[in-house]
């Protein structure tokens, strides 16, 4: 009896491993006990980069299917016009400073005597501004067109600088980077197209947010907890390795929807989940695939689908 037990049981593993190796090399055929399958997608957080100042796009630098880090530069607009204006506006901060200069020096230079002028105002006196000397006296009105005049100079100070950092922030704007690492997905325009503030001109795929999206059926759903393990086969490259997965999202309510009845086997659910291998370099965002679910924590991968 133990002897034909030992027979069953050694029939039966190879049964699975024979399964094992069918469902892995003979296209989509039904997955052996203890596993789902699915169809599945490649999906990612989007980043759209947008132009902040008009102008041609003088280079795309790279191209969609690259990788960059944060900080690259995925785009650069023709900023020659913005760098004649920066060029002149730093030539006028520097006129604005000599007249603020000689503006404040006469206030200074006259400044007891302007204060008794105000003073004398004030009290309705209409004399100069010192009787004592008037060799270096002032007049009230005088006085006043050297306030008035350190004022216009401050005020053309403050605006000359404020016009300078737009102008600098443009310059700055004119090179568009990645926020963060990301894969470059497509351009919404070619290099030398002309381009208006707020026009999209990249898209990247946020490196941080690559998951894969499935829908499943109720009652596969609630078979599932989140970090079930899953292996992802891409349709296009059926001959790489396939990815390893973990389950992260399930639609809350499966379980209670399974038990219900009534659609159980047909409702589709999504599900997410997160990769754990390294992305391959060639593998597009998008990409669709199969998704193998193990629903069974005590079945074992197929060798060729371990980790």
């Amino acid at each position: 009896m133990a002897t034909r037990w030992i027979v069953l049981a050694a029939l039966g593993a190879v049964a699975v491993a024979a399964a094992a190796v069918i469902w892995r090399t003979s296209g989509d055929p039904a997955p052996p006990p203890g596993f789902v399958r699915a169809e599945a997608r490649l999906v990612a957080g989007e980043i759209r980069i947008a132009s902040a100042i008009a102008g041609r796009v003088e280079d795309l630098p790279v191209g969609p299917g690259q990788t960059v880090g944060a900080g690259d530069v995925v785009a650069k607009i023709d900023h020659a016009a913005l760098a004649a204006k920066l060029d002149a506006a730093q030539d006028q901060m520097q006129a604005v400073r000599r007249q603020h200069v000689l503006a404040y020096s006469a206030v200074e230079k006259y400044h007891d005597q302007c204060a008794l002028a105000l003073r004398a105002r004030a009290g309705g006196d209409q004399g100069p501004a010192s009787d004592q000397n008037r060799g270096r006296s002032r007049s009230r009105e005088q006085c006043e067109a050297d306030l008035n005049a350190l004022a216009a100079a401050d005020k053309a100070m403050d605006q000359t600088a404020h016009r300078l950092e737009q102008l600098k922030l443009a310059v700055k704007n004119s090179l568009l980077t990645a926020p963060v690492a990301a894969r470059v997905v497509s351009h919404h325009v070619p290099a030398g197209a002309s381009v208006s503030p707020g026009e999209e001109i990249v898209t990247l795929a946020d490196l941080s947010d690559i998951h894969l999206a499935a829908n499943l059926p109720c009652q596969v759903a609630a078979s599932l907890t989140i970090g079930s393990e899953a292996r992802f086969i891409d349709i296009a490259r059926p001959d790489r390795p396939p990815l390893a997965a973990v389950v992260t999202f399930i639609t809350p309510g499966a379980r209670d929807q399974a038990t219900a009845g009534g659609n159980g086997t047909t409702t589709c659910l999504p599900i997410r989940l997160a990769l754990r291998d390294p992305l391959p370099v060639d593998l597009t965002i998008g990409s669709v695939g199969s998704l193998y679910l193990r629903v069974d924590d005590r079945v074992s991968w197929p060798e060729n689908f371990a980790r």
